[in-house]
């Protein structure tokens, strides 16, 4: 009998290779179906909520970026060169988008599946779900660091202070209501601590007067703040730049009042004086005279005025000189003799007469210049290299600041302003209209132009806008985004609230569709407390007391 053995062991062999092949088919398919089928969708399911995200930024970013190419050869060279480094920054989050597509298709997810959920994402209604909490590639940090190059961000240069004999001068001269025409206002009336440099208020409080003749033709407006007038980017002061420098190397002014400019260091100095000679605001009516129930009280500024031929500002400065350090003679009272020694040792004059009204104001300047510093803000300090000054929400709002909002179009450089003049829309609910730039260039064109604000510690001086429209930033904002948010708007007597002026005023800058969402505008006002100085909410600068003997804010004794 043949042994079966052979055959066996070839039926076997058989088998053997038989599993062998199926096993191998089936740990192909099963790879097949992994690599086709099971990590497409495992990669996808890790990824989808941050790949939807992504897409929703970078759609929102694209949107923004067409509308904004409508502007191209519309507005000046020099803002059309802000906005294209603004649109630069606002596509930064499409390289999330970019990094996601890619890595999701080396994954094997299809190109059709992206595109749908893109195409689901990118609708403009999904914009309000974008959730920055959501991981992605490329973080704020990342982002925010391109923003500042794009830019060529550096942190804000400041003044050492040094509490010198001019300092001491300024100090007692803006808190002092002597300088003041009725002896009841001081600087500090108005720039309070308390609210930072400004007052809380809408707008201005002003002294009455009894004749039209000394009645202001401008109207009441927020009062501003005094941070940072040291910085060389001040060519103009007040909300319509009607005082301006035309040439700081010859110390040229355009001042809105008819005084001399010799002998003033700046521009600071030189708006130190101008309250002083405004019935309106410290002079006071200049016809009635004051009371003579406050000890050691001298004559009225315009006692010896001839008011016949109207006000003269200089004359009303030399009158304040005389009253600060008294005529010739020993008849002088104590504040007058303590006034003339803190010019003495500021100017080292020793002769009276040399003084002028330069020398109250570049006191006053150089008190405020080096008192209202930003000497310790989180963002400054982040530019420095510190990353930890500022938190992630912070860094988000500051790269929506400088990209997708296009804040820093006009908001630029270290004091976050062009102190260019625009039209925001800014609803004005009086009667009386207030024109803006026109006051200043007479130019029709300038009409509901207003000066960009500087925005440093901008948290602490609500309300906001020339007249004080704003009581918060998010509305402040939410006006630059939606500028003709109130062009249909009635007032109370049934008029339109805005005239068709005002609407057609609007610049083409704000005027152009934004799709920045509630939550990005909350993001953006975290960024704006990264513009806070430490020190500012809680300021200390006024003295114990003055020369006057008067209370500082009230001119009580």
């Amino acid at each position: 009998m043949k042994s079966l053995w052979p055959l066996s062991y070839r039926s076997s062999s058989a088998v053997f290779a038989v599993l062998a092949l199926a096993a191998t088919a089936t740990l192909s398919i099963l790879l097949l179906t992994y690599f086709l089928i099971l990590r497409p969708m495992i990669a996808l399911q890790n990824e989808r909520q941050s790949f939807v995200q992504a897409s929703m930024i970078c759609a929102q970013a694209k949107q923004n970026i067409s509308t904004s190419e409508e502007l191209r050869g519309k507005v000046p060279d020099h803002y059309w060169g802000m906005l294209s480094r603004s649109l630069e920054v606002t596509e930064l989050p499409c390289r999330n988008y970019q990094i996601l597509r890619e890595r999701l298709l080396s994954k094997g997810v299809s190109e059709h599946k992206l595109n749908e959920l893109n195409l689901l994402a990118s609708s403009e209604n999904k914009f309000s779900n974008i959730d920055y909490n959501v991981g992605l590639p490329l973080n704020a940090e990342d982002q925010l660091r391109k923003a500042i190059r794009i830019f060529g961000l550096t942190a804000l240069p400041i003044k050492k202070f040094e509490e010198n004999p001019k300092y001491r001068l300024g100090q007692a001269l803006f808190y002092d209501p002597i300088i003041s025409g009725r002896i009841d206002r001081s600087c500090a009336t108005c720039h309070q601590d308390t609210h930072a440099t400004a007052d809380g208020l809408s707008v201005e409080n002003r002294a009455s007067v009894s004749d039209q003749e000394f009645a202001e033709e401008i109207p009441e407006r927020n009062v501003p703040d005094l941070w940072n007038r040291d910085h060389n980017s001040f060519a103009n002061m007040l909300w319509d730049g009607r005082l301006e420098m035309i040439d700081p190397a010859t110390r040229e002014f355009r001042v809105p009042e008819d005084i001399s400019t010799d002998g003033y260091e700046n521009l600071m100095a030189v708006q130190s004086v101008l309250p002083l000679v405004k019935p309106v605001e410290m002079l006071g009516d200049p016809k009635i005279a004051i009371r003579n129930s406050k000890k050691g009280l001298p004559d009225s500024l315009t006692a010896n005025l001839d008011l016949e031929e109207g006000l003269k500002p200089q004359e009303i400065l030399d009158s304040i000189i005389s009253r600060l350090v008294g005529d010739t003679g020993d008849n002088l009272y104590e504040w007058q003799k303590d006034y003339r020694n803190l010019f003495k040792a500021a100017y080292g004059l020793s002769d009276t007469g040399e003084l002028n009204a330069s020398h109250i104001g570049n006191a006053l300047a150089h008190f405020i210049e080096l008192t209202f510093q930003s000497r310790e803000t989180p963002w400054d300090s982040y530019l420095k290299g510190n990353s930890l000054e500022i938190s992630k929400e912070a860094k988000q709002g500051a790269v929506l600041f400088y990209g997708l909002g296009r804040c820093a179009v006009c908001h630029s450089g270290d004091l976050f302003s062009d102190f260019s003049f625009h039209a925001i829309g800014v609803p004005q609910p009086n009667q009386e209209k207030d024109l803006g730039r026109f006051y200043a260039s007479g130019d029709p064109k300038d009409r509901y132009k207003f000066r960009t604000p500087p925005l440093r510690n901008v948290t602490l001086t609500a309300p906001f806008f020339h007249n004080g429209y704003s009581e918060s930033l998010t509305d402040a904002i939410v006006q630059h985004l939606s500028p003709y948010r109130q062009a249909k708007a009635y007032t109370k007597t049934g008029s339109h609230l805005m005239h068709k002026g005002e609407i057609e005023a609007i610049s083409p800058l704000v005027g152009t569709p934004n799709y920045v969402t509630e939550t990005q505008v909350k993001l953006i006002v975290e960024f704006l407390f990264t513009l806070e100085d430490k020190t500012a909410g809680s300021l200390s600068s006024e003295p114990d007391s003055v020369p006057s003997g008067f209370f500082v804010n009230s001119g009580d004794e």
